[in-house]
């Protein structure tokens, strides 16, 4: 059986429902000490279990059947109702109109099949006729609804199961794996948009109730800003707040987001202690992110089973975003020595200058800037950053509105692009060359 950090999907239901025992007899802290001090009586101990806890729920979540989570949602049950109901007395022969829970279990699976006659079903099981099956059912019924401690329900849930049969039980879990299965996709997607964006229509939807097409909106409206199509400097007061809770608020499906979010602000300038601060935070969650998948990926690595490619797709997007991460924040440590440099020597003694060197000094400069500005401009025109049409290269005319530019449908547009292309931020985008990070490439 898998384990993660010593932990199997047994031991994990077993684990959490002596922990619900815990914290339905004590306080909060209370119950967490105690808890800790009998992980210890079980081999392992509380930072192992909460590893294994987190990485059991990235499997469960890149799990597309729901099937795994349903299995341990069913046996975390049977713990639960061992803790919780273990020394709870055997009423299954308890009676309410001469008939016992056990057979009224029994009754109820069979008369809930289609097409059945209930005069002869009530007969088969011992009653007078189907007016008795009537007043046993409203019994039964009533004394279930008054059961405010749950003890009678449980009882008659597991006496139900039994009559039923091993059908009903991979029936109810299918059905939970089904929901399971749905909750796992990407919420709130987006369709490619019929017309073609502006940078007001972009600003019109960082408005929108939807979590996807808010963040699309920002990252194209950071682009036409990044080329200088939309110049308003109100396109970039509303842009890097939704920018910057991309980065905050992503999940494993928009990582890749989150990543381009960042590039964008970068690429417009963007150098606040907002940015930089919302930077360090989602590192340090996308590592501890990253940890809890590739403790999940192991024990399956070399298993064909349905989560393994989605973890898979998972890590790569997060070790990307990681790596950019780490070369944004290098450029802003690297930007603000350099600024305490320039302080320096412009408050400080002023440097000897060479006679004769002034021109070709300059000459030289320029020489790189233009090259590197064209040898940039070549290194980033594909097809991702391809995201506004034609009026990108008349951008700088006077003759063109910028509210007039068109937002090009070749732009990323999936609010989660993790699952699809993990890798397409790492191969594809103008990466960090710049001092070894992150590229300027505005003349």
């Amino acid at each position: 059986m898998d384990e993660i950090y010593g932990i199997s999907l047994d031991r994990l239901a077993e684990f959490g429902a002596k922990y619900s025992e815990f914290s339905a007899r004590f306080a909060q802290q209370e119950a967490r000490e105690g808890f800790d001090q009998w992980l210890l009586t079980q081999g392992t101990d509380s930072q192992r279990y909460w590893q294994a806890h987190n990485s059991w729920l990235e499997r469960f979540r890149a799990d597309p059947t729901g099937r795994l989570y349903a299995t341990f949602m069913a046996k975390s049950a049977e713990y639960s109702t061992k803790v919780h109901f273990g020394d709870v007395r055997d009423m299954s022969q308890d009676t309410q109109e001469g008939v016992t829970l056990d057979r009224y279990a029994a009754l109820t699976v069979a008369m809930a099949k289609p097409g059945i006659d209930a005069e002869a079903i009530a007969r088969q099981h011992g009653l007078t006729d189907a007016a008795h099956w009537v007043r046993v059912n409203a019994a039964w019924s009533r004394a279930l609804s008054e059961d405010s401690d749950h003890k009678l329900a449980t009882q008659f849930g597991q006496l139900y199961q039994k009559h039923a049969g091993p059908a009903f039980a991979e029936q109810q879990l299918q059905a939970t794996a089904a929901i399971l299965a749905e909750s796992n996709k990407p919420q709130d997607l987006v369709s490619e948009p019929s017309q073609p964006d502006t940078p007001d229509t972009l600003m019109q939807k960082l408005s929108s109730s939807s979590r996807a097409e808010r963040w699309r909106a920002a990252r194209m409206l950071a682009h036409a800003i990044d080329i200088r199509v939309a110049k308003d400097p109100a396109y970039r007061a509303a842009a890097v707040p939704v920018l910057l809770e991309i980065i905050e608020r992503h999940d494993e499906h928009t990582a890749s987001d989150a990543e381009d979010a960042a590039r964008r602000l970068m690429d417009i300038g963007e150098r606040s202690s907002d940015f930089r601060g919302s930077m360090q935070r989602c590192l340090a969650r996308a590592e501890d992110k990253l940890a809890a998948l590739k403790a999940a990926f192991a024990p399956i690595q070399d298993k064909a089973v349905p989560e393994r490619l989605p973890l898979q797709a998972r890590m790569q997007a997060y070790t990307s975003l990681i790596s950019s991460l780490q070369g944004y924040l290098a450029d802003f440590q690297e930007a603000s020595a350099e600024a305490i440099g320039i302080g320096a020597s412009s408050s400080g003694a002023s440097t000897p200058r060479k006679s004769g060197g002034g021109f070709g000094i300059a000459l030289v400069a320029g020489i790189v800037l233009v090259g590197g500005a064209l040898a940039l401009w070549f290194s980033r025109k594909n097809a991702t950053e391809a995201t506004l049409n034609a009026a990108t290269t008349a951008a700088d005319s006077a003759a063109l509105a910028p509210s007039a530019a068109v937002v090009n449908a070749a732009a990323p547009t999936s609010a989660s692009s993790a699952e699809s292309a993990p890798s397409a931020a790492a191969a594809g985008k103008a990466g960090h060359t710049i001092k070894g990070h992150h590229p300027k490439k505005k003349p």
